[in-house]
């Protein structure tokens, strides 16, 4: 018998996902695989960005193979898929989930300010020294990327125009949850519990519910950035703390952050979006918003 997710979480990408992969596959009636990047039910393969080959490797192309990611399954109630594209391609994605998973499978979306998540991925792009251009070259630049087949995580601001996004899914699935990333980094605790009450499972909590996860560090140049990875690997493996990685980083940092300028910049990009999601979810994001 083959087994596949009962619920799943969409994206999107740069707004707390991999936290919540990592908290929610501690409790015991849940099973999440490893990854949230399976890339299964998405149509956004075979890109030809510079940096692009490596994520060839990791798409999910057959239902076996998608299927296999379950197959360590031991009898937990819930059983979910997290992913950090299928938000955004959510034509095919749709599509994909309802023809194999169904119209009944429970849905959660987080979102996070859109102006933060857009700085957020361009610095992880940095981060990967995957990105060579300024913030507003590369925004400037998504559109010939896009054209050209680079990956896309190279679309900064069209990752974050949601409504679209949103509205399809609670239009095509039965059961969607709606998470505020800013909720569960301010009230993690209480956000979760909804998270519990909706999948329908025990309100268990453990330890790491405040750890930061996937932040991305960046660095002036390419060998500090190695030297810094090798010894955090080291110190992961020893299980003993030496600071020289974080020494070696603080002496590194870009201090890459937006000013307040390009935060009502990006605001002027997003307004429309912030007020018609408003609207679709009935809910107040005035903490998006810039006066």
């Amino acid at each position: 018998m083959n087994i596949l997710p009962n619920f799943i979480m969409p994206g999107t990408a740069k707004a707390g996902t991999s936290f919540l992969l990592k908290y929610l596959r501690q409790h015991p009636d849940i099973y999440l695989p490893k990854s949230n990047e399976l890339y299964f039910h998405s149509n956004l393969k075979n890109f030809n960005g510079p940096h692009d080959r490596s994520s060839e490797k990791k798409q999910t192309l057959s239902l076996k193979n998608y299927i296999d990611n379950f197959k360590m399954h031991t009898g937990q109630k819930v059983i979910g898929e997290f992913a950090t594209d299928y938000l955004y391609d959510y034509k095919e994605s749709i599509k994909s989930i309802k023809k194999i998973l169904g119209e009944d499978v429970k849905v959660i979306i987080i979102l996070r300010n859109p102006i933060e998540r857009t700085f957020s991925q361009y610095k992880h792009m940095v981060s990967k020294f995957h990105e060579s251009l300024n913030f507003w070259d590369a925004l400037y630049a998504e559109e010939k990327r896009k054209r050209q087949k680079w990956r896309w995580t190279y679309q900064y601001i069209q990752v974050s125009m949601y409504y679209e996004q949103v509205k399809a899914y609670l239009k095509a699935f039965n059961n969607v949850h709606i998470v505020i990333y800013e909720d569960l980094k301010v009230n993690p605790i209480v956000t979760i519990n909804n998270i519990y009450r909706f999948l329908e499972v025990e309100q268990v909590h453990f330890d790491n519910i405040t750890e930061k996860v996937n932040v991305k560090k960046v660095h002036s140049n390419k060998l500090s950035s190695q030297i810094y990875r090798y010894l955090s690997f080291l110190e992961k493996k020893l299980y003993k703390k030496t600071f020289l990685s974080e020494k070696i980083y603080y002496l590194n940092n870009k201090n890459l952050s937006l000013i307040h300028e390009d935060k009502l910049k990006l605001y002027e990009i997003f307004k429309s979006e912030i007020e018609k999601l408003e609207q679709l979810l009935n809910i107040s994001l005035e903490r998006w918003k810039i006066k």
